[in-house]
């Protein structure tokens, strides 16, 4: 328990006294005494080793293994024949897994001429050298990020990673971790500067994993707008391995992420890269329709993003409530298995695989000895990098979930499932299995919507009454100037309406900046950190940018009364949502051009019944909506397994 007495003012006691309670007051984990004791040492004595000493065992206590190196070796500078700093950084190091620094100044201390001469500057709590050495773990702090990064808990792993490189500025593994984190986590602007970093530890080591470096950096500039500097990460690093199908492959992934992409391009890029990497001669062959008479339809699916937010929420509901007697089910994840979207994917499976640490040779190998039907990829092929295992051909039919058709052939797929609606007339017909209406459905872990608690807009002409509050979920990179232009015209039509963003949300301040500079003065506000219910309680109408691939949130927002507006696409991912809303009749809500999507957001605002009829509409398609969507993608596969010819 911390103490209660008082702190002794400056002055009142003697250098090695305050060092004498400091020591104490850091043994019995009285943080707050210690660091005022260890300020009055340094006060009595700037810059001495033993305060310098202090901070370092105070660094220890508050778990900044980093910092305590920093001042250990600067106490050692300091007085570079002392033996408690030098064993102080011996112990530090083996604690750490630094096996070579451990070594080193163990070593050192056996030498050491002279002490401080105060007792318990090595306290009992911080352990000997010889046992931190035996008990030698390799990298712990890469271990506790690695382990936190495959559970999902994003902000955790970066904060195990940043610690690592500041015991370790040159750590590779530790600037691998921290750059991934940080950009699962979104905090795209830190990812930059992380990615930026790792390929400069990474050139100077001579890393042999160079190319995946580079390919990690591209994916972050992709996520930040940079498309151009991306491809030139990209090419690099595929130049340095050019038999690696997922170094190559997070080329195309960076490139995807362009709002509204040109989808020529895409095609193109993936029709490069599978010309190199696919294997179509190695499909197994398909069953013969009459086989199903006497057996049940075997269906994969796969995905490595289980968390809310990520796409799934829309489309689980859907696979749960496959008709076991038609269908065995086979679920393979190769992340986040503990995630609750996982975990019911799982009781409703007949087979299921931790694909997390194996190679993707060894993992498309388990897919192909499950002999399925059909696989479906659940993930975005540009989120997710599925490519060297769809590349192997594991299945007669092998589906995306929400690709294009042209880049998902050229990649490997056998084709798409999608609204047709989603789409347009130029596409291969063979390439499409038409699920009506999409997979899109409410996220059912949400409580039921309560239209008797709905925000009542004013009747007046305006709509809500008083200022209007716009919102948006898109990151910062899928808002690009198409939608900015409408943005200001929607907001020069409205002065009484602003548009009110999160930081985190867009990925940082240079996106805020970005989009402040196109519209009106005066007219964006910050809101304030938080979650992102408190955020949404205070928005009137989300606005999804216009080509935008994933606008999920909108779903989850509808199904608690919130407004949104999005535009249709030429793309299934795209159209997920809109599919969603054409299918429950929100009309309103679902432009179709840049013109229309102005016109229907200043229509929204000025409409103060459009709340409860979208909300009514949400509210009735909630108890129906997973059993029919899962049978109208059951009849789809079945028509796919029962015409052969149409591969």
């Amino acid at each position: 328990m911390p103490s209660t007495s008082p702190t002794p003012a400056p002055g009142s006691l003697t250098r090695d006294e305050a060092v004498r309670a400091a020591l104490a007051a850091i043994a019995a984990n009285d943080l707050e005494r210690g660091i005022a004791l260890a300020q009055q040492v340094n006060a009595l004595e700037p810059n001495s080793n033993v305060g310098l000493h202090l901070v370092g065992l105070l660094s220890l206590r508050l778990n900044e293994p980093g910092k305590a190196v920093e001042a250990f070796e600067a106490a050692h500078k300091v007085a570079p024949d002392v033996r408690e700093h030098i064993d102080a950084l011996a112990i530090v190091f083996s604690k750490t897994g630094r096996l070579v620094d451990g070594l080193f100044y163990g070593k050192l201390a056996t030498a050491a001429a002279r002490d401080t001469g105060i007792p318990g500057m090595l306290p009992d709590w911080l352990g000997s050298f010889d046992q931190a050495f035996y008990k030698i773990a390799d990298r712990p702090l890469v271990k506790e990020g690695q382990k936190l990064l495959l559970a999902g808990n994003y902000d955790g792993a970066c904060e195990a990673f940043r610690r690592e490189i500041e015991v370790d500025s040159r750590s590779l593994e530790g600037w691998r971790g921290f750059t991934e984190a940080l950009y699962r986590a979104r905090r795209l602007d830190d990812a930059q500067v992380a990615a930026a970093a790792l390929v400069s530890v990474s050139d100077v080591s001579a890393s042999d994993r160079r190319a995946e470096d580079l390919s990690l950096q591209a994916l972050v500039l992709g996520a930040c707008g940079r498309f151009d500097e991306a491809l030139v990460a990209g090419r690099e690093a595929e130049s340095l391995a050019p038999d690696d199908a997922t170094v190559a492959w997070r080329t195309v992934q960076a490139q995807g992420r362009r709002p509204d992409p040109d989808r020529a391009m895409l095609a193109a890029l993936a029709e490069r890269w599978g010309q190199r990497f696919l294997a179509h001669e190695s499909r197994p062959s398909a069953a013969a329709p009459a086989e199903f008479a006497t057996r049940r339809v075997r269906i994969g699916v796969m995905s490595g993003h289980w968390g809310h937010g990520e796409g799934l929420d829309l489309v689980i509901p859907a696979f749960e409530q496959l008709d076991r007697r038609r269908v065995e089910l086979y679920v393979y994840a190769d992340g986040l298995i503990d995630a609750p979207l996982a975990r019911r994917l799982r009781a409703r499976s007949n087979g299921w695989q931790d694909l997390t640490d194996l190679d993707f040779d060894t993992a498309g190998l388990m897919v192909r000895n499950d002999a399925l039907d059909v696989l479906i990829d659940l993930d975005d092929p540009f989120v997710t990098n599925h490519a060297a295992i769809i590349a192997q051909a594991p299945a007669p039919h092998v589906l995306a979930l929400y690709a294009d058709p042209a880049v998902a052939l050229a990649a490997g797929f056998t084709g798409v499932l999608a609204d047709p609606a989603a789409l347009g007339t130029d596409i291969d017909p063979r390439a499409l299995i038409p699920v009506e209406g999409g997979l899109a459905i409410q996220p059912t872990d949400l409580p039921p919507l309560d239209l008797d608690a709905l925000p009542v807009p004013a009747a007046a002409p305006g709509g809500f009454g008083g200022g209007i509050t716009l919102g948006t979920l898109a990151e910062g990179t899928q808002i690009d100037g198409t939608t900015l232009a409408a943005w200001r015209d929607i907001l020069a039509a409205r002065p009484d309406a602003t548009l009110l963003v999160d930081v985190a949300q867009l990925g940082g301040e240079a996106s805020v900046q970005r989009i402040a500079g196109q519209l009106p003065q005066g007219r964006l506000r910050l809101c304030e950190p938080g979650p992102i219910q408190a955020y949404l309680a205070t928005v009137d109408l989300l606005l999804d940018p216009i080509g935008n691939q994933f606008a999920d949130g909108l779903v989850a927002a509808a199904a608690q009364g919130i407004l949104g507006l999005t535009c249709r696409q030429r793309s299934p991912r795209a159209n997920l949502v809109a599919s969603w809303f054409e299918r429950i009749g929100a009309d309103e809500l679902l432009a179709h051009d840049a013109e229309d999507y102005r016109r229907k957001a200043i229509a929204a605002i000025a409409d103060p019944g459009l709340s409860r009829r979208f909300a009514e509409r949400v509210a009735a398609d909630r108890e129906p909506a997973a059993a029919q969507q899962a049978d109208r993608l059951l009849n789809a596969i079945a028509h796919l397994v029962n015409t052969p010819s149409q591969l």
